[in-house]
């Protein structure tokens, strides 16, 4: 477990942290976030207006994202990557993976996304344009997805959602409740990704818009399957922080 004050978050499988809070993580007006867990990855700003790109005081400090144009994009961290450094090549995890973020969403017109590696063989989470949390991922093959019910989520609120893919299927939490589930294992086709478009971002949908708008908060991924427990550790240990 990490420290979070004098609570604790999970640090099994912790591959990328993002926090827009804490300076080590991010310097206001900067365009580079670092990542905060022991695999160092950075990520890059694209397109933020660097003048209105945070808010100090909404969350402890959250990124604005326009909805425009606005995304965040993830380079290589090197030794978790299954085949090499490429940048392309970073959190080909075929086997499981958790998405965590606070978020704080104002649009849902272009059905945001919050958090995506790969095209449409790949894994990501966002909501749709009626309000739902939702969770994909395709082999190819066959393609993956639940959604939670609509209205669920409300625009200009701070909330936490995590999307969990697995052998055992796929769960989709929001505020620590577990809201949409089912049985079907997670087995996307990014193993070979050839373009840039391949690499994880946040804000976007790698290869056609789909932008967010609003605020991010902390991020986490994680090459684990979370628990329900873990989940609601997690949740438990920022939600004061974001008025939850």
């Amino acid at each position: 477990m990490i420290k979070v004050g004098a609570k604790e978050i999970v640090k099994e499988g912790l591959v990328c942290f993002m926090d827009p809070a804490n300076t080590s993580s991010y310097q206001p007006s900067g365009t580079t976030y670092y990542d905060l867990s022991s695999f160092a990855a950075k990520a890059v700003f694209q397109n933020f207006d660097t003048n209105n790109n945070f808010d100090p005081s909404d969350g402890g400090g959250s990124i604005i994202f326009d909805g425009v144009d606005d995304s965040i994009r993830v380079f290589t961290y090197g030794s978790v990557g299954i085949t090499n450094s490429a940048e392309t090549d970073s959190y080909l995890f075929t086997d499981e993976v958790t998405l965590e973020a606070f978020v704080k969403p104002t649009s849902f017109t272009s059905q945001p996304n919050i958090i995506g590696k790969g095209t449409n063989l790949g894994y990501r989470c966002r909501f749709t344009s009626d309000q739902r949390f939702w969770l994909y991922s395709s082999s190819g093959a066959s393609i993956n997805n639940i959604q939670t019910a609509s209205n669920l989520i409300n625009p200009n609120e701070w909330v936490h959602v995590v999307a969990v893919f697995s052998q055992s299927g796929l769960f989709a939490y929001v505020n620590g409740v577990l809201q949409a589930s089912n049985s079907q294992p997670f087995l996307p086709d990014i193993l070979n990704p050839t373009s840039i478009a391949c690499v994880l971002h946040f804000g976007r949908f790698c290869s056609s818009g789909e932008l967010f708008e609003g605020k991010m908060g902390i991020i986490r991924v994680y090459h684990a399957a979370l628990s329900a427990d873990q989940v609601l550790s997690n949740f438990n240990a920022d939600r004061d922080r974001y008025g939850i």
